[in-house]
Formats: structure tokens, sequence, C-alpha cells
């Protein structure tokens, strides 16, 4: 018994991040994760994508997770390039919900913090948007960074979507 809640620790996290008052707002290894426990948050040509987060350069930064050939793959926009990494964490189902940023260029309050910019330690948000391409709309996920203007999807390169919707919690 005892290790088996070794292994369910080790497979569920709740982030250290400064977040808003949600308890019900859960990370999971994504190679760890079963399909039922995640919210498709857009889509593509491989599929659902989920929210997911990466490490890089030691901070958390929010993308586009998906499965492919078995194996979870979370895909961020860092440096203007689209960098796939296996080791990371998707956001399980409940707690959130996506609002349409209203030009306002203010971040929400109730926006969930999912992780930090390497480059200016600044927090990070989950974001969403349509790309268009060979005639079809996908909807996908990126990150924003406060004091942007735009989310930054991971499409082959970071590409950056002037209407977006935002992750709050609820």
């Amino acid at each position: 018994m005892f290790s088996v809640l070794l292994l369910l620790t080790s497979l569920v996290f709740t982030s250290a991040l400064p977040q808003v008052a949600s308890k019900t707002i859960a990370w999971a290894l994504g190679n760890g994760v079963d399909p039922s426990q995640l919210d498709p948050a857009g889509y593509g040509g491989i599929g659902d994508l989920y929210v997911g987060r990466a490490r890089i350069e030691g901070s958390w930064v929010p993308g586009k997770a998906f499965f492919r050939g078995g194996q979870f793959i979370t895909a961020v926009a860092f440096n203007g390039a689209e960098i796939e990494i296996t080791d990371a964490q998707v956001l399980l189902r409940g707690g959130t919900r996506w609002v349409i940023e209203t030009n306002t260029r203010k971040i929400p309050a109730s926006a969930v913090v999912v992780g930090t910019d390497p480059r200016t330690g600044e927090d990070t948000f989950a974001c969403r948007g349509y790309i268009q391409e060979a005639g079809r709309s996908w909807l996908m996920i990126g990150k924003l960074i406060n004091g942007n203007i735009h989310c930054s999807i991971p499409h082959y390169v970071e590409t950056a979507i002037y209407s977006f919707e935002v992750l709050v919690a609820i």
C-alpha cells in the first residue's frame, strides 16, 4: 500500500508557483497520465492538444501537449523555435476555463500562472488561438508573457497570434 502511494504522489504535482486561489489545478507527468484525466484544449493535424509545460533552462514554459506514437510530448515556443520535450507535465481536468483576451492587453486577475520565462523571470500563462495551415484552422496552445500583446504558439517556429484566449481558474 505504501509503495502505491509513493507512485501516485510521484505522478501528480501541484505547482509551487504562486497561483490564483483554486485548489483544483493539478499537473501530472505526461507519460504517466490516463487521457481520461485530461480536457482537450485545442486540436491540430496531430489530434487533440492539451495544456502542457516543459522545463527550459530550469523554468516551466507552457505549450501544447499531445500523444504521438504512444509517447506524450510537450512542444513549447522558445527563442523563435518550437522545442519538443518528452519529460513534461500536463494540466489535469478541472478548475479552469478559457476567456477571450479583449484587447485590454491586461492578463486577467484569475489567469493561471503556468511557469516563468527563462530569459526574464516573468510569470507565463497558457493561451490559445487559431493557426491557418493548408486551408484548415487549428486551435493551438502557447504561452503569454505579461506585457506582450500576443500569444506565442509553438508551430514549427515561435508564431505570434494576436487574437487569443487565456486560461483562468474558476
